[in-house]
């Protein structure tokens, strides 16, 4: 299955008419370690918590940058949690109900539990 996640390496700066557009569909995260990886809006929201940081009614400002800082993060972790998010988006569009395997290895599976629990994925 083919994600829908786009690593970025640098920041591209984009007209202002342009941004509010992107910042609609598109939210970038960044870890502690300064990985970037920009994830579509309907993807990133299945976490209550990135959802509230880009509510436009709560004023937040990643509500208006469209970019969300996990200082505590690494790089590799933020990369499972978007692959886990696309991976969960793609299995709920399906409507399947049979139990699709998402492989989590032991040495990964403390710090991403950590992880999900903050963002309640």
């Amino acid at each position: 299955m083919a994600t829908e996640m786009n690593i970025i390496n640098s920041e591209v700066k984009e007209p202002q008419s342009r941004r509010s557009s992107i910042k609609q569909s598109k939210i970038t995260l960044v870890s502690g370690d300064g990985a970037r990886i920009e994830l579509p809006r309907t993807i990133a929201c299945q976490s209550p918590v990135l959802n509230m940081f880009v509510d436009e009614k709560l004023g937040w400002n990643e509500s208006r940058t469209g970019e969300i800082v996990l200082r505590d993060v690494s790089g590799k972790l933020l990369e499972r949690v978007c692959k886990y998010l696309s991976y969960k988006h793609g299995v709920e569009r399906t409507g399947t109900t049979e139990l699709i395997p998402f492989e989590v290895g032991e040495e990964e599976a403390a710090d991403l539990l950590m992880v999900a629990d903050y963002l309640e994925i």
